[in-house]
């Protein structure tokens, strides 16, 4: 893999790890944890991809990149996310599908197994969950924020 390349995986990945344990030191403690945890792998991941000459555990880092974001997703849409920035961990999950993508278009010009558009579509619809899944978040942080009184008749 050349050096531009691992930079374009190491970058969003260190970015994603600084804002999640950024985000741990604001959540409380269950999800501190979490988040501490995820930070510090992202990070470390992304400093050994940009200095090493290879990306270390290509196929591990694909599954564990999507965990914060389909975890962060999940909570959101039911109810049990904590008070967090909404724009960070936007933001982070953003870096991590960059690195997602990226990730797997590598993995797939690895192998020698005919193109079958399949991977494409899985791409694809990875693409629009996030946004959809973003966009409700968002719409639900506006329609009733925490702490706000119920608004009757407006």
């Amino acid at each position: 893999m050349s050096a531009a390349t691992r930079a374009w995986l190491a970058f969003p990945a260190v970015g994603a790890g600084i804002v999640h344990l950024a985000l741990a030191l604001a959540a409380p403690l269950p999800f501190a944890a979490i988040l501490a945890l995820f930070g510090f792998v992202e990070f470390f991941w992304g400093v050994v991809t940009f200095a090493g000459q290879r990306v270390p555990v290509p196929r591990i880092a694909l599954g564990v990149a999507l965990v914060p974001t389909i975890a962060w997703g999940l909570s959101v849409a039911l109810g049990i996310a904590p008070a967090l920035s909404l724009v960070a961990m936007a933001g982070a999950c953003a870096l991590e599908l960059i690195v997602v993508v990226t990730l797997a278009r590598h993995l797939r010009e690895a192998t020698a197994a005919p193109r079958t558009g399949v991977a494409s579509v899985v791409a694809a619809v990875v693409v629009v969950a996030a946004i959809a899944g973003g966009s409700l978040a968002v719409a639900s942080d506006y329609v009733k924020l925490p702490g706000t009184p119920p608004q009757h008749g407006h």
